[in-house]
């Protein structure tokens, strides 16, 4: 039993960590984490992690952290971090957010996003994929 809570203890830790991490911007304490402990990381301090990275316009932490748990982020949550970083003008993450999530944004976050920013209107997973 000590074994089981000092698992959930040191997961705990690693979702925290991620948080603080990805709060403050530091990149390389980011892609460790994922790196060691990617597996144990809740979908709740993923989901909570890339909100306050879009918030505080931590535009390579976002990318790591929608490309590690991408299959953890619903339309939901990327709508929840594009409403957060529209809110705290990160315009560099809206267009990542609606390059990846265009076509499942709801309609009317989409349409807030592009009065404030109409040169976004093109944006979307065909144009996403010219860039890779």
């Amino acid at each position: 039993m000590a074994a089981t809570d000092n698992t959930r203890s040191a997961e705990a830790h690693a979702g925290a960590a991620l948080h603080d991490a990805a709060s403050q911007g530091h990149l390389k304490v980011v892609l460790e984490l994922v790196k060691r402990y990617g597996a144990e990381i809740s979908a709740e301090e993923a989901r909570s992690s890339l909100r306050v990275a879009a918030s505080q316009g931590h535009l390579e932490v976002v990318f790591v952290l929608i490309e590690h748990f991408g299959d953890r982020v619903s339309t939901e949550d990327a709508t929840s971090a594009l409403i957060r970083a529209a809110n705290t003008d990160r315009q560099e993450i809206v267009r990542m957010l609606l390059e990846r999530y265009s076509d499942d944004v709801a309609a009317e976050i989409r349409a807030a996003a592009l009065r404030q920013w109409p040169e976004l209107k093109d944006l979307g997973p065909k144009s996403a994929a010219k860039l890779r």
